[in-house]
């Protein structure tokens, strides 16, 4: 269904006065983006706002109350199971996976949109598998029973298979979940790397300011701002938003960098800039208020 002479200019995708309600509660409410390809896209927003709903229905997996969502300016519900698999990899929020498959399988799953009926992986596929499993850091655990891995393991499985899938969007939600800071940080490496478009829901609002390039703030169903992290991540929106104290400055990379305290907590107006050249997380912000505290 790809339309090959799509221009870089059109749209990845487009939503038109997106609603969506669940057992008579309004979760999405008039979403209207335009999102361009090619681009690393952060979904914010505190828990409940809405972020995994809106991933959903951008592909399709839910059926909007009304409005429109458009992929590659074709409907996205328009689009067949094998075609859209060709084009996007989702990956929710780690699921309960009940199939005992070995962690090899599982990834390689990621090739079956391009299996026919009675059709096998080949030397290919395997190819594709393995150098996946190795960005993970999962080769040791080829032969292991997917269920047998760590949450962290499960999530790297997963990555490793919307790589294999061949896809040229990402769509992610909360990849950095259950992984340790290191993987965190090589995941983020490995998507700034990917050479396509990725779209994510995050909690992080120091590493969604350092690695994305755009990001939509979401809360209680609603789009409260979509920009660059310059314009999205400013102390009164975030304060509003997520209910806490926010101070932002700039690293020396040039992003905004947050602070954060509950409003009855020590005031934290007098955070220091960040200088370090280094990539950063929230799990850095708790040693800078240490040491801010010492």
């Amino acid at each position: 269904m790809f339309d090959k002479s799509i221009l870089p200019t059109t749209p990845l995708f487009k939503l038109n006065g997106v609603c969506w309600n669940l057992a008579s509660k309004d979760i999405l409410k008039n979403i209207s983006l335009s999102l361009p390809r090619n681009k690393i896209i952060g979904i914010i927003g505190p828990n409940g706002a809405g972020k995994s709903s809106l991933l959903k229905a951008m592909h399709g997996q839910i059926k909007t109350s009304q409005g429109t969502v458009d992929f590659n300016d074709q409907p996205i519900l328009q689009y067949g199971l094998k075609d859209k698999a060709k084009q996007i990899a989702f990956i929710e929020q780690l699921p309960e996976l009940t199939f005992d498959l070995s962690v090899y399988d599982a990834v390689l799953a990621g090739r079956l949109p391009y299996q026919g009926l009675f059709s096998f992986s080949n030397s290919s596929d395997k190819n594709r598998v393995l150098s996946a499993l190795e960005k993970m850091e999962l080769l040791d655990k080829v032969s292991q029973p997917f269920n047998t891995l760590s949450g962290g393991e499960q999530q790297r499985a997963l990555i490793a298979r919307s790589l294999v899938q061949g896809a040229t969007t990402l769509l992610l939600d909360e990849p950095t979940n259950h992984l340790d800071i290191r993987h965190q940080l090589e995941l983020m490496q490995t998507l700034q790397e990917f050479d396509g478009s990725v779209i994510m829901t995050i909690h992080d609002l120091n590493m969604a300011s350092h690695y994305c390039d755009y990001l939509i703030l979401i809360n209680e169903g609603e789009v409260v701002k979509y920009g660059e992290p310059k314009e999205v991540l400013n102390a009164e929106l975030i304060s509003t938003t997520y209910k806490v104290e926010t101070v932002v400055k700039e690293s020396s990379l040039g992003t905004p960098y947050l602070y954060f305290c509950l409003a009855e907590s020590d005031p934290i107006n007098s955070a220091e800039p960040i200088n370090s050249a280094e990539p950063i997380n929230s799990a850095s912000l708790l040693t800078l208020q240490s040491n801010n505290n010492d």
